[in-house]
């Protein structure tokens, strides 16, 4: 199976769930990528959570995948309500952690930034909220006490833009064969949530890549910048950016792009078209 065909078999759509009972899950949490730059090789990615009113736990932990170790992740503020990590029981991750109170229902977190080598990908998350740890009975005896991996079992898991590896050939084509790739997924798992757009974005793509094997790479730029003026224009960038802001901030929801699908394709093209 090809890694296309992968992806979208096991992505699945994202949609905010509010969990019953099982402890740490008793939230839901919208997650914003409030930001994605690239400085060399090297990409940071910021996000901004909102714990909804309903929720009846304070965010505990967030935790990005990281296929692309991370070569930073700033402490968010107050510093001394925060903990970070790289590492959950040997697996590459960011992770976020509230040691106080400081997003219970109804609020905001700060900006939780990391930075890595590599180029936006779509990657899993999981959100957790604050629950009493279970008591210790003399029947807990083993060295690993239930619940057995807290990751998977009291957090709620989504999908949403980190960092992944560069991939073993960065040559314009390859590169564009990847975008093509997130921008299907993208529509497939909801954050482009109209077909018409979809299928204008994929015949942009389709067109710039039939430019690139014909040999015009000027006309595939082209392509390609045009690509990104229809992205922003779909998702509002042309509205300014302090509106936009405010607008995103008062809506929540973006239409019809997200913008997690927004800075995913916008940043990978980008930096297609700074190696034509």
């Amino acid at each position: 199976m090809s890694n296309r065909v992968a992806i979208l078999v096991l992505l699945t759509i994202p949609s905010p769930v509010l969990a019953q009972a099982v402890p740490g899950t008793n939230l839901t949490v919208d997650v914003t990528v409030s930001r994605i730059a690239m400085w060399g090789d090297t990409t940071s990615v910021q996000f901004r959570l909102h714990n909804r009113l309903d929720s009846r736990e304070q965010l505990f932990t967030y935790t990005v995948d990281a296929p692309a170790p991370v070569a930073r992740i700033p402490t968010p503020e107050p510093t001394a309500a925060w903990m970070v990590s790289t590492d959950y029981r040997g697996r590459s991750v960011a992770d976020w952690t509230a040691l106080d109170s400081v997003v219970p229902p109804g609020s905001d977190s700060p900006d939780l930034l990391y930075l890595a080598v590599g180029l936006p990908a779509i990657v899993a998350n999981w959100t957790r909220g604050y629950y009493p740890p279970p008591r210790l009975t003399a029947a807990d005896t083993n060295p690993l006490v239930r619940p057995a991996d807290p990751l998977e079992e009291n957090s709620i898991k989504g999908w949403t833009v980190g960092i992944g590896p560069f991939p073993a050939d960065r040559r314009p084509a390859d590169l564009l064969a990847r975008l093509r790739m997130w921008a299907d997924s993208s529509c497939h798992i909801g954050w482009i949530r109209n077909r018409r757009i979809c299928h204008e974005f994929g015949e942009k793509l389709r067109e710039a890549a039939r430019d690139l094997v014909r040999g015009h790479a000027s006309e595939a730029a082209e392509d390609l910048r045009e690509f990104v003026r229809e992205l922003g224009e779909r998702f509002g960038r042309g509205e300014g950016e302090q509106a936009h802001e405010e607008r995103a901030a008062r809506d929540r929801v973006r239409e019809p792009i997200s913008d997690a699908a927004y800075w995913l394709l916008k940043v990978n093209a980008e930096y297609i078209l700074a190696r034509l």
